[in-house]
């Protein structure tokens, strides 16, 4: 009798994991765009990466989409290049909600006053399924600049 259930068991494990392989990959490509966009300064591409919801408290200020782009657009400014490279990802996801931790290495050229350094961060990304897409809800709590300031943090 067990012996009819197994295929269907093997199936449903099979479909749940293609299911969950699908639902990580959209999450990669929101992420991989993200770092692509502040790698060629692609404010669009960083945009198209945020919920239009994105509502988000960094102390006592609440960022929006306006101070979002204000935001990325002053990295662009502070930095003439920037790499970013991430290890250790962790993708935890419930329903149309997800949470990303990892570790970012970020190497960074400023040429007029002759720097090229590298930070480590720890990042701790939230997004939110839209339609067939990923979206950011809130981004990490430091952003690049600050991390070449103060230190990576983790």
């Amino acid at each position: 009798m067990y012996k009819k259930f197994l295929p269907l068991a093997a199936l449903a494990v099979l479909s749940a994991l293609s299911c969950a392989q699908s639902e990580r990959s959209l999450i990669e490509k929101t992420l991989s765009d993200r770092e692509q966009s502040f790698e060629t300064n692609d404010v669009e591409l960083y945009l198209s990466s945020i919920s239009p919801d994105y509502s988000a408290k960094k102390g006592k200020r609440t960022f929006g989409i306006k101070e979002l782009k204000l935001n990325f657009e002053g990295i662009s400014k502070f930095f003439d290049h920037i790499k970013i490279t991430h290890s250790n990802r962790s993708i935890y996801y419930y329903g149309d909600k997800a949470k990303v931790v990892q570790r970012a290495l970020v190497e960074v050229r400023m040429e007029k006053e002759n720097i090229h350094t590298s930070f480590m961060m720890k990042e701790t990304i939230e997004l939110k399924k839209t339609g067939e897409k990923w979206l950011i809800i809130k981004e990490a709590d430091r952003d690049y600049a600050e991390g070449f300031v103060y230190g990576g943090g983790g």
